[in-house]
């Protein structure tokens, strides 16, 4: 029986070397027994930003507090359509990927804002004001808590220059410190992060690079854990 895989990928051009490297990872993984489901963030005209909109029953004499906002609207089931059928994917999953380019050292921002308004306090962790309120076994009953996640990201720059000044050492570390802030959240939601696939020279795309590329994102299907 094969596992479940949510893919969410953040790139605006389909007909990219994203988009073909998602084709890649698709085509193995349901070539192996394994069920995907894809959320396109650009695609779906994904809203980023949180904002009082996301929270439809908060008080309107109540002066905004996006963290409480998030934990009440959770619970009581009243966040937007939107988020609630991603959250329903991450549960669906046993394993989630997620796949994009680095821009400026960093995730793009349509998938910075999934994140916010996806992992809500409630679901992905569970955060109060009085802590001594705050239930230790929401984390293990409700939310994403024991998943595996890990990232394909491109990078267009090679590993020798672009993303090693001052820092010698593996690039892969150098990056995965870049996206370090990424990653703690996917750890603090209680999920296993698995060893990212990092593509370096993204722009070079001749035919026998694109070629190398797929190689590599079939392996890391291939390889992950069930």
């Amino acid at each position: 029986m094969g596992k479940n895989v949510f893919i969410v990928f953040a790139h605006p051009e389909r007909n990219s070397l994203n988009g073909c490297l998602l084709d890649v990872l698709v085509d193995q993984l349901t070539s192996q027994g394994d069920h995907v489901k894809v959320s396109d963030l650009y695609r779906m005209n994904w809203k980023s930003e949180v904002d009082i909109a996301d929270f439809p029953a908060y008080p309107a004499d109540q002066k905004f507090n996006p963290e409480l906002a998030s934990k009440n609207h959770t619970a009581n089931g009243s966040l937007t359509k939107d988020v609630v059928e991603e959250q329903q994917k991450l549960l669906w999953a046993d394993t989630i990927l997620f796949v994009f380019p680095i821009w400026w050292f960093n995730l793009p921002a349509i998938l910075k804002g999934y994140i916010d308004r996806v992992f809500s306090n409630g679901f992905a962790y569970n955060y109060s004001e009085h802590p001594e309120l705050s239930d230790p076994q929401v984390l293990k009953t409700k939310t994403v808590s024991g998943r595996n996640a890990s990232l394909v990201v491109t990078l267009g720059g090679s590993p020798e220059n672009a993303y090693k000044p001052g820092n010698p050492g593996d690039p892969n570390e150098v990056v995965s410190k870049l996206l370090s802030a990424t990653l703690t959240s996917l750890e603090y939601s209680g999920i296993n992060v698995i060893d990212p696939l990092y593509l370096y020279d993204a722009n070079t795309q001749s035919e026998a690079k694109v070629k190398e590329f797929q190689t590599q994102a079939r392996k890391f299907a291939s390889d992950l854990p069930n």
